[in-house]
């Protein structure tokens, strides 16, 4: 009887840690899709903006007159603000969808933990002679497994919410380039 309480507890267990590894893989997979998303708008961002500042310097430097290049000048600053707008707002909708996305995952595993921490107690409990000791185990052992998933979610959403800020300031930075190329202050 002892070995069926044993074989019963190590599935349960097995099933948690299955469990808590699929949410790692989950989180993991939001975190790169974010991450993939975040280098593509930097670049694409990186890349417009140089082109159009070396559009707008040519076609300053062709002007034929001051206020046809005060004119250009103005419509290149007007660009590269409506610019950094866009940019800010492709990043906010980005990290709002992964921000989604991570929520999902840690409701679904606070759920699932909680489902596995009781079927694990009750599976010891149940057990003819499950001796006091045994669901002791099976608490620990679930309370270890329920801590290292929550601990990875919390890794994740520090991450996702470091990768915002590095996009928020990069927004940040290019709108105060873009004020300062207009004339105005930052």
């Amino acid at each position: 009887m002892a070995d069926r309480n044993a074989a019963d507890l190590n599935k349960v267990q097995t099933e948690m840690q299955k469990y808590a590894a699929d949410m790692g893989l989950n989180f993991t997979r939001v975190f790169m899709q974010n991450a993939d998303n975040m280098v593509r708008l930097n670049l694409s961002f990186a890349e417009s903006t140089l082109n159009a500042a070396t559009r707008n310097a040519e076609a300053i430097a062709r002007a034929k007159d001051p206020s046809e290049a005060v004119a250009l000048y103005q419509q290149m600053v007007q660009s590269l603000l409506e610019s950094a707008i866009n940019y800010g707002n492709s990043v906010y909708g980005a990290n709002s969808k992964a921000s989604t996305q991570i929520t999902e995952v840690i409701e679904q595993g606070f759920n699932g933990i909680a489902q596995q921490v009781g079927s694990a107690i009750d599976t010891v409990a149940e057990q003819p002679g499950a001796s006091p000791s045994q669901v002791v185990d099976a608490v620990k052992t679930t309370a270890a497994s329920a801590t290292a998933a929550i601990s990875e979610m919390s890794k994740a959403a520090r991450k996702m919410a470091e990768v915002a800020e590095a996009n928020f300031t990069a927004m940040q930075s290019a709108t105060a380039s873009a004020m300062k190329v207009n004339g105005r202050p930052s």
